[in-house]
């Protein structure tokens, strides 16, 4: 099977230096066989890099370490340039200036004794030019050779220090991939702690009367779990792992229900003023990331008026942008306002103006917004403080018949699949979403893992929808997916998880796929089940 030119000149596949060198030494020959100017050593010096110099090269690529000995190619090739002036004299300046270019290779500069190597390159190179120039009478090569000698130093370090800063780049950039990946862990094992509360508290409630006095501390249990929810979706959103699932959703009841879940989060003393029209602003957006956004600049306007104690004004108008409708959420803090240069960098990654913040990076708002189809803008002022506009496009009145029976009655009579199968590695999550489901009139069947969720899916064939956790101990929930749907290609999933393994994965657009973020309420679960089964039984 041929090889794609992309995979011989990968990094990762040690071949490029190898494909470049046998290039330039196949080219090398070509040219002393057909330049009779080259010379009378034209002919032997083809056969030498044919037969020599080119199975060495390839020696070298298969054999050495890489990792340990890459220092020593530029040796190799060193030699070689200064074998070859040898034999064609008058290629001497063109030669010195390939073997300065060579002895400042930046694979060196990795090498922990990186100066003591250029250097020992150097002299190398020097020393076998000045003796090819002496033996072949090249005439003014002694300053050449002295040029280089001077301005050697200053390219090493320039050279040197732009390998290392780019060595930096990428070591932060491994840290920092390493910290959301841990910040995504975190957020999920929070979440499943939290959904297992909110699923027991929801048990309890059933089994009282709402006039109970337990009954309203239970709900206040429920409602602290969700606020707690929001902060966790700012570190999955941070290290990029939430389940988004755009969906067509009224921004005026989502920001009512954000603004009472963060009235007892933001600076005591901050109040939250919100001015809200009686009427539905219809966008397109994911619930979780949207509550992230809001969450995330309603914060921080408590913070930035914390000292002053003055309140927050949250409003909603409708605005066009680009000449397109749509609908804006204003968040001003009356504070102080912020500087110019301060407002200059406030997309920058990790800007912030505060020592100590709650809210999302204002980079990663905006990054948000962006795949929202929105827009974000910050307006400040010393005396009026700071507004930040949030924009989202609106939803036309033609919108699938999905997003339809979305918006529709959500009751679960005569359509709800019977039969359930949950799938989540947390005992928790997995005992609270069962028995609420089982008093809901379900069926349920359970599985701890890919394996078994597989096993119990081949074995009852009566199963009606899949409710999957997507982190699972052996297998991710979409490798489980695949193996579900390949039994059955149609079966309705729900996705309840926190956590995205593969958030790149293409199976986000799969037909039949319902998302839900953790923690949820059982009537969510009922909504989207009720919504997957009217989708899926006209297919049947």
């Amino acid at each position: 099977m041929q090889r794609p030119l992309s995979t011989l000149l990968s990094p990762s596949s040690g071949r490029p230096i190898l494909v470049l060198r046998l290039f330039g030494q196949a080219a090398i020959a070509l040219l002393a066989v057909v330049l009779p100017e080259i010379g009378d050593n034209r002919f032997l010096l083809a056969a030498l890099v044919l037969l020599v110099a080119m199975p060495l090269s390839i020696v070298i690529n298969r054999f050495v370490p890489q990792q340990r000995l890459v220092w020593l190619e530029p040796l190799c090739e060193l030699l070689f340039v200064v074998t070859f002036v040898h034999f064609v004299p008058q290629w001497w300046v063109a030669a010195l200036c390939v073997g300065l270019v060579v002895a400042l290779a930046p694979s060196v500069s990795l090498h922990p004794k990186s100066f003591a190597i250029y250097t020992g390159l150097a002299a190398v190179l020097l020393l076998g030019m000045a003796v090819a120039a002496v033996t072949h009478d090249v005439p003014g090569w002694h300053i050449l050779l002295l040029v280089v000698t001077l301005i050697y130093p200053s390219v090493l370090y320039y050279a040197h220090w732009q390998v290392r800063y780019i060595t930096g780049l990428r070591d932060r950039s491994q840290r920092l991939e390493s910290v959301t990946d841990m910040a995504g862990k975190v957020a999920h094992d929070f979440n499943n702690v939290l959904m297992g509360i909110s699923g027991h508290a929801e048990l309890a409630q059933q089994g009282l009367s709402s006039e109970h006095p337990v009954y309203r501390s239970l709900d206040e249990v429920i409602e602290g779990t969700e606020r707690a929810s929001l902060l966790c979706g700012q570190l999955l959103s941070f290290a990029g792992r939430s389940v988004a699932d755009a969906r067509r959703l009224d921004l005026a009841t989502e920001l009512r229900t954000i603004v009472e879940l963060l009235r007892p989060v933001v600076p005591s003393g901050v109040t939250i003023d919100v001015q809200i029209p009686p009427f539905e602003f219809p966008i397109r957006a994911d619930r979780g990331q949207l509550q992230q956004v809001l969450t995330s600049v309603i914060v921080n306007a408590g913070e930035a008026v914390v000292d002053d104690a003055r309140p927050v004004t949250v409003d909603v108008t409708r605005r066009r942008s680009a000449n397109q409708p749509g609908f804006c959420v204003t968040v001003a803090d009356h504070g102080r306002g912020v500087n110019e240069h301060a407002l200059a960098g406030a997309f920058d990654p990790f800007s912030s103006t505060k020592e100590r913040s709650q809210g999302l990076a204002s980079d990663s708002v905006s990054h948000i917004m962006r795949e929202q189809g929105g827009s974000i803008d910050i307006a400040t002022d010393a005396a009026a403080g700071t507004r930040v506009n949030l924009w989202w496009p609106e939803v036309p009145v033609e919108v699938s018949a999905m997003e339809l029976r979305d918006t529709s009655d959500t009751s679960t009579s005569g359509t709800t699949p019977a039969t359930l199968l949950v799938v989540d590695d947390e005992p928790r999550v997995l005992a609270a979403t069962s028995r609420l489901l089982e008093r809901a009139g379900y069926r349920v069947l359970t599985a701890r893992d890919a394996d078994s969720a597989e096993r119990v899916f081949k074995q009852q064939r009566s199963i009606d929808a899949v409710v999957l956790d997507l982190k699972l101990p052996d297998r991710d929930g979409w490798d489980c997916l695949d193996q579900l749907r390949r039994q059955d290609p149609t079966i309705p999933v729900v996705v309840c998880s926190g956590y995205d393994p593969q958030p790149d994965s293409t199976r986000r657009t799969m037909p039949a796929v319902g998302y839900l973020q953790k923690p949820f309420r059982i009537a969510e679960l009922e909504r989207v089940l009720a919504t997957l089964s009217a989708v899926h039984e006209p297919a049947t």
